[in-house]
């Protein structure tokens, strides 16, 4: 079908549609800000920040089929059938997927779905401890604090379940301006917010 160009400032971004797919190309991403561009880090790295971006995107957004093309290799596609444990096999494999275990708790006007490994399979790093809060990608201190208590004498020490747990809260309860990336998010009700992760798991 016809493409579209969209340019604002530093950013040309096109959108091709054909059929029901969609491409998007960023250009120029640093013409008018070429000091910004001394700061990147080797190809190598930055691919694999913007890998590991897209895949904690695919768990959170199941219903679309995402595939990602790194040196023109495909590295995986998600089907796009609003299953997130599907989207987490595609993503991160069938060991992964076999290792997980429901999770569904509601406590005080909060709720957390998604999913938490086995006491078996855990990894060296918080890597695949992937927390959204309202559709957002985060990290949090209090959940994190409250995956450790939940999982407390059952794994190892300096070992880490994985886990995919998507939160959802009243927005606002949630401050999301404690980072510059916005990645690191503060609630006003860090108690309720513990107690709901800590039993969503243990329950």
């Amino acid at each position: 079908g016809q493409g579209q160009t969209y340019t604002k400032g530093k950013v040309s971004i096109r959108f091709s549609r054909e059929a029901i797919r969609i491409n998007v190309k960023v250009r120029n991403l640093f013409k008018n800000l070429p000091a910004r561009y001394k700061f990147l880090k080797k190809d190598s790295t930055e691919g694999m920040y913007i890998t590991g971006l897209i895949e904690k995107i695919a768990v959170i957004a199941p219903e679309i089929s995402i595939k990602l093309i790194k040196d023109g290799s495909v590295l995986f596609t998600t089907p796009g059938n609003g299953s997130s444990l599907d989207a987490v096999y595609a993503v991160y494999g069938k060991e992964t997927a076999k290792a997980l275990v429901p999770v569904s708790f509601k406590y005080e006007g909060g709720r957390i779905e998604g999913f938490t490994g086995m006491t078996s399979f855990v990894r060296g790093n918080r890597g695949l401890q992937v927390v959204y809060v309202n559709g957002r990608l985060i990290h949090s201190k209090t959940v994190s604090a409250a995956i450790d208590e939940a999982y407390k004498n059952a794994v190892m020490k300096n070992k880490f379940p994985i886990c995919f747990l998507m939160i959802y809260c009243e927005p606002g309860t949630v401050d999301v301006n404690v980072h510059p990336q916005k990645s690191e998010v503060k609630f006003s009700n860090d108690g309720d917010i513990f107690r709901l992760v800590y039993h969503g798991i243990k329950d």
